[in-house]
C-alpha cells in the first residue's frame, strides 16, 4: 500500500532546496531572453518570428508565476 505522505525524500545534502531557486533563475533568464529577442526581431521587421518567441517567453513566465497545490483529504 502506498503512503499518502507527499513530502519529497532527501536526495542528497542540498536536495530540493538547491533545485527550486535554480529553476526560478533559469525560468527568469529564459523569459528575459525572450523579451529581448522579441524586441530585436520586432524592430528588424520579423513579426512572425517575434510572435513565436513572445509565446515561448509567455510560457516561461507562466510556469514561474502560477503554482497550484491541491491537497485532497479523506
Amino acid at each position: 500500500m502506498t503512503s499518502i505522505d507527499r513530502t519529497p525524500g532527501s536526495t542528497g545534502s542540498q536536495g530540493p532546496q538547491l533545485r527550486a531557486p535554480l529553476l526560478r533563475w533559469l525560468t527568469a533568464a529564459t523569459a528575459l531572453a525572450a523579451i529581448v529577442v522579441t524586441a530585436v526581431l520586432a524592430a528588424a521587421g520579423h513579426t512572425e518570428a517575434a510572435t513565436a518567441v513572445a509565446v515561448i517567453g509567455a510560457g516561461a513566465l507562466g510556469t514561474s508565476v502560477i503554482q497550484v497545490t491541491i491537497n485532497v483529504r479523506r
